[in-house]
This record gives structure tokens, C-alpha cells and sequence, in this order.
């Protein structure tokens, strides 16, 4: 076989081994929180294009019992705010899932 052979097989491969792996995880940050936008690369994402965890989101509320109380709902308001950052990770073409919100350590 010629090298440009090998060349076009390798290239070949790595455009089907890319094919079925995952792009990374990407950091993306938050420009409002209400409506939650999220800026990658340039690129504004909305409600259209993200999913998220409902504890990530403002306003979300959970309920519990906590013994020798009579607390029966937790409401966080610590939700996603502006600057916040957040690693995405792309589920399609589309679409982004909010992995968490990261801070510098």
C-alpha cells in the first residue's frame, strides 16, 4: 500500500471512532438567570437549548420531614445567578445538559 492509502484509512478511522464518542464537557456562563441564559463560546443557550437538574434552578423547592418539627417544605433561592459558572455537556445537536455549577477551587 502507498502512504496516501494509509493516510486515507487513517482518516478514515478517526472520522468513525469520532463518530461514536462524546464531545467533552464544556464551560459555559451564566448571563440571567430569569430566564436562565447560558453563554458557550459566544453562543447564547436557552430554555430551548438546555436541560438542567431542578435544584440548580431558583425558586426550587423540595419537601421533607424533618423529626421534632413541623417543617414540611425546604425553598432554595440559591438557584443559578449571573456570572455563575456551569459545565455543559451536548446530549445532541441541539441541546445541552447542565452538569453542575463549578467554582474555582
Amino acid at each position: 500500500m502507498s502512504d496516501s492509502t494509509y493516510t486515507k484509512m487513517l482518516k478514515m478511522m478517526r472520522v468513525q471512532g469520532a463518530k461514536y464518542n462524546p464531545d467533552g464537557i464544556e464551560i459555559g456562563t451564566v448571563i440571567t438567570s430569569n430566564p436562565l441564559t447560558i453563554q458557550l463560546d459566544g453562543l447564547p443557550l436557552n430554555r430551548d437549548n438546555l436541560l438542567s437538574a431542578d435544584y440548580l434552578l431558583i425558586g426550587y423547592s423540595r419537601t421533607v420531614t424533618i423529626p421534632s418539627t413541623d417543617a414540611t417544605e425546604i425553598n432554595f433561592t440559591d438557584g443559578l445567578k449571573k456570572d455563575d459558572q456551569v459545565a455543559l455537556i451536548k446530549i445532541n445537536k441541539t441541546k445541552y445538559l447542565i452538569l453542575c455549577r463549578i467554582r474555582e477551587a
